[in-house]
């Protein structure tokens, strides 16, 4: 079932976003918003469906309980469907961009070769910006889950925190995630942070999904303003940052011993370490993945939508998606051993140490963008589809044959394109 729901997946990626990319530079749409609404279609509603389908399964099990999870399981699935087939009967009756009709390849020959000699250095920069945003995104949000081995300071706890709650009403201390866990919350404290653990918390409720969201959103709202690369590389050195506090700041501490002691100084000292306040240990976990929403997540969609031709858009797109999720799988592998090398999951360095790897992977993003990102203008499309059209008459290849054949709106509209632009020129010549 999951095969063939990545084949789904993995063609709506570059088919969906293709279109947005396409759609943004249309006449209705500001020159001002044109990559804002390209972020608000595409990953602004990713990790919006991230959070509802995060959130729909804890609310069905508060429905069903615990006696009923094959009614939870079964529905959270089937639920799917819904917006599946929405989607599939509007998109039955949508019509093909414009600048799919004019520039398109769909009925000649793509010439590979001029294009790869043309587009490879930008493709292979937007490719190991997605490759390392999702070894960092995946990996991190997932690797307390991978082993019963790792054992990260609570930071998505188990189902079982609940059943603390339930079970086990009068504790005096109460214990947030594994076994050899060293975070432990008094129980004065009990209900603000655990009601906040259990509503942020990935695996019971959509923390992580929640946090995506502000980020792709206030990110798509920034990017017009800075342009894709910069916004980027601001996402991207924010989110090393806050990495770099999360490692700097968590200092575990051994609860029995600070119950014990009567050293008035011991206890305010041990107030400023991130263990002891698991609530602001999530808010920044959870800031670790707006800051990626915000940069790489909304960029790498924009940029590979975006640099690129219509003829081969959705091609582009689709291998730097396919990077991406490369990396998902390569981070979702390494990092268990990483914790070993460090020292295994009891130690500090064993669980501080995939943040410091990830934070400096977003620092040699933030390079690979700095260097090698070509920045976007509000025209970034028509422009492109022109330069290539100039680049591939230059080469020997006939453009005549780009666009849907027997279109007359595609004729029209290269007409049209090119007698806006002498006009334009002149004007400018003029003045």
């Amino acid at each position: 079932m999951r095969f063939f729901l990545g084949i789904g997946v993995g063609a709506e990626y570059p088919c969906g976003s293709v279109a947005a990319s396409e759609q943004s530079e249309g006449p209705a749409i500001s020159k001002n918003a044109r990559h804002r609404w390209v972020g608000l279609a595409t990953i602004s509603t990713l990790v919006f469906g991230f959070a509802i389908a995060s959130f729909t399964p804890w609310v069905l099990y508060l429905i069903f309980g615990r006696n009923h999870l094959r009614a939870v399981w079964r529905l959270s699935l089937g639920l799917g469907v819904v917006p599946a087939l929405a989607v599939l009967l509007w998109r039955l009756n949508m019509d093909e961009p414009i600048r799919y009709k004019t520039d398109s390849m769909r009925d000649t020959r793509i010439p590979y070769r001029l294009v790869i000699r043309r587009y490879w250095a930008s493709l292979a920069a937007i490719s190991v910006v997605w490759f390392i945003l999702d070894i960092i995104v995946s990996a991190i949000s997932n690797f307390p889950t991978l082993s019963r081995e790792i054992d990260m300071v609570s930071f998505r706890p188990q189902i079982s925190v609940l059943y603390i709650l339930i079970d086990n009403p009068q504790q005096h201390h109460w214990r947030v995630g594994g076994p050899q866990n060293h975070l432990w919350l008094e129980r004065r404290h009990q209900v603000v942070n655990l009601l906040f653990v259990v509503t942020f918390s990935d695996n019971i409720h959509p923390p992580c999904s929640l946090f995506y969201l502000p980020g792709a959103v206030i990110g798509s709202f920034v990017v017009d303003s800075w342009g894709p690369k910069w916004t980027l590389i601001v996402g991207l050195l924010l989110q090393a940052l806050v990495g770099f506090l999360m490692s700097g700041l968590y200092v575990p501490y051994d609860h029995t011993l600070f119950l014990r002691s009567s050293n008035a100084q011991a206890k305010q000292l041990s107030f400023y370490r991130l263990t002891n306040h698991i609530a602001a240990f999530s808010a920044l976990y959870g800031l670790f993945f707006t800051f990626a929403e915000f940069g790489a997540g909304l960029c790498t969609f924009i940029l590979a939508a975006k640099a690129c031709p219509t003829a081969v858009r959705g091609q582009y797109f689709g291998v730097a998606a396919a990077c991406g999720k490369v990396g998902a799988f390569v981070g979702i592998w390494m990092f268990p051993p990483i914790v070993k090398a460090f020292g295994g999951p009891d130690t500090v360095r064993g669980n501080t140490g995939p943040f410091w790897i990830a934070s400096g992977l977003c620092i040699l993003s933030a390079l690979v963008s700095l260097f090698f990102v070509h920045p976007l203008t509000d025209e970034g499309i028509e422009r492109e589809d022109r330069e290539f059209r100039e680049y591939l008459e230059a080469e020997g290849y006939d453009t005549s044959l780009m666009g849907i054949a027997h279109s007359s709106t595609a004729g029209s509209l290269v007409e049209d394109e090119k007698g806006v632009s002498e006009e334009t020129k002149e004007v400018l010549e003029r003045v």
